[in-house]
């Protein structure tokens, strides 16, 4: 029987693996990536991580580590990673979840630290920097914090790759203290901040998916009809996500006060809105789930395939919708997509040629030529990597790939053309149903209309038997009196006001209609039995007259 490793192992190989790939990050930066045209924006994010000790190996805390930030970065990390305790330790990452903010578009979404770059900022690491401390209160300048070098950068799109919004560039910095330094969270940006193992961010059963409505695109561009048909057809988009599972939490003290008394005024429509969006309302002392998912898990997918066991990327699914049909026709239209990039993934890309412009400080990476021929640092809000991949074939003079990038490489100009597909195929279906719908209606109506048209004609041919028939049935008082006991008066009344369309109060009224009724039901019963046994089709003129003076005998005597 196979024994389940130690867990103090697990975390001295990921603290190794951890060190190892820091310095790959640092001798290895990722190049500049200008802003396309039309788009000025640029974002930038801090991916902050720290050592906590375990019990079994704790640090001095009498003779503290002191951080030499003069000496070279390599050196730094080698003497950090060189105590007892940061080798035992367990790696974590922190996390915030923004504030719910109305028009914001990662309203309440996890993410990493930092925000749009203001002119006043040097360049887009400072930019981290100072939204960094602004959002929770953390001095990343500081001699206790390596600054190790960037991930990807990469230009977000809306609009599944159409429409440019921004260049997001995320950068990592690592904490050399044993003990965090404390968070003040800004209540406008910040709800709570989280810190998270990298062994959870890593591990198979973390992986989850997050179910995304499209309909609120739709309706802020075609409106709410617009919105309600997309949902109703097209159903949710899945994303990839991570189930957070912290280790420490720190909520804002106002963000929380303010949920609690929202809990309190919760209307019923706001409960019918949470049911209608298909979230639901979750009581403010319990937490609901942490889903990593989007941009930032592209992020943490760049930085976490650098760790053993070097599958996050596989562990990554493509964005997918709810409705099976709709589900199928993407699977089925990417397939050999999606077998080609991950062949390309596992195996490297064929050399590309060289358009990287290298100067004193920055690479810059003509955009014209990414987004034309290449697209590997062009991913969408749902939230995807760029990823670099180390692979025997990789001849790039950077020697990087770009992992998620490459996946993604086609994949959504696929995904428009299943979108379309599926409404020509459910228009198709849907206007099938409604042809058979309307021919089994019609057929029907037909039916009705052909009895009606016979039963019209038998009271043309013997409307003056049917007269002298119901005369003679209201004189007969053994069928008035089972007639009372049948029907109740007031019952009565309502079938009468309701076939004759007048009120009727006599007692005499009532009764010889409801014998009309019993004699015609009567006749037609006799004159249609009479009619199938002598061959005919149709009730004849003939049979009527015959069954009608038989009725009316037994109806007299």
């Amino acid at each position: 029987m196979e024994s389940r490793p130690d867990p103090s192992q697990e975390s001295a190989l990921l603290s190794h693996s951890l060190h190892h790939a820091l310095i790959d990050l640092h001798e290895n930066s990722y190049p500049h990536v200008p802003n396309p045209p039309r788009c000025k924006k640029r974002a930038s994010v801090a991916l902050v991580l720290r050592i906590r000790p375990t019990y079994s190996h704790r640090p001095d805390r009498l003779s503290p580590f002191q951080n030499d930030n003069a000496a070279p970065v390599k050196q730094q990390l080698h003497t950090f990673f060189s105590q007892s305790w940061v080798q035992h330790g367990d790696p974590e990452a922190l996390f915030i979840k923004r504030s719910s903010r109305v028009g914001d578009r990662w309203t309440g979404h996890i993410a990493l630290p930092g925000g749009k770059r203001d002119p006043e900022d040097v360049d887009d690491r400072a930019a981290a920097i100072r939204e960094a401390s602004e959002e929770v209160g953390l001095d990343l300048t500081t001699d206790g914090c390596i600054y190790v070098g960037n991930l990807p950068e990469r230009v977000v799109t809306s609009s599944w790759g159409s429409i440019p919004l921004m260049v997001l560039c995320p950068y990592v910095f690592l904490l050399t203290s044993c003990d965090s330094p404390a968070l003040e969270l800004q209540p406008a940006e910040v709800a709570s901040t989280h810190w998270v193992s990298l062994s959870v961010l890593l591990s198979p059963s973390s992986r989850t998916v997050e179910n995304v409505d499209m309909s609120q695109r739709l309706a802020s561009t075609g409106g709410l009809m617009a919105g309600l048909a997309s949902r109703a057809i097209m159903g949710w988009m899945q994303f990839s996500a991570i189930q957070l599972n912290p280790t420490e939490t720190l909520h804002c003290s106002q963000n929380l006060k303010r949920s609690l008394k929202r809990a309190q005024v919760t209307t019923w429509f706001q409960r019918w809105k949470s049911w209608l969006c298909n979230k639901q309302p979750h009581s403010p002392f319990q937490n609901p789930p942490l889903l990593l998912w989007g941009l930032t898990l592209g992020i943490l997918a760049d930085f976490l395939d650098m760790l053993p066991p070097y599958t996050a990327v596989q562990l990554w699914n493509y964005p997918n919708f709810t409705p099976l049909d709709l589900r199928f026709i993407v699977n089925l239209l990417t397939y050999k997509l999606r077998k080609s990039n991950m062949r390309q993934v596992r195996f490297g890309i064929p050399p590309q040629p060289n358009n990287t412009a290298l100067d004193g400080e920055t690479a810059a990476l003509p955009v014209v030529e990414v987004q034309d021929n290449d697209d590997r640092n062009d991913v969408g809000i749902g939230g995807l990597g760029v990823g670099r991949y180390y692979g025997p074939s990789d001849k790039s003079p950077d020697g990087t790939a770009y992992a998620v990038g490459i996946m993604l490489r086609g994949y959504y100009q696929r995904v428009r053309i299943a979108i379309y597909i599926f409404l020509v195929w459910r228009t198709i279906l849907g206007s099938t149903a409604a042809y058979c719908v309307w021919k089994i209606l019609q057929r029907r109506l037909t039916l009705h209309s052909a009895e009606f048209y016979s039963y019209g004609n038998v009271n043309t041919i013997q409307i003056e038997s049917l007269t002298s028939s119901a005369a003679a049935a209201a004189a007969a008082s053994p069928t008035m009196a089972a007639t009372q006991k049948l029907y109740p008066r007031a019952t009565v009344k309502r079938i009468v006001k309701a076939h004759a369309n007048r009120s009727l109060s006599k007692n005499a009224d009532i009764l010889i209609f409801l014998d009309y009724m019993l004699f015609m039901q009567e006749l037609m019963r006799e004159a249609s039995i009479r009619s199938r046994k002598s061959g005919e089709k149709n009730i004849s003129p003939n049979s009527v007259r015959k069954v009608t003076e038989k009725t009316l005998r037994k109806f007299q005597g």
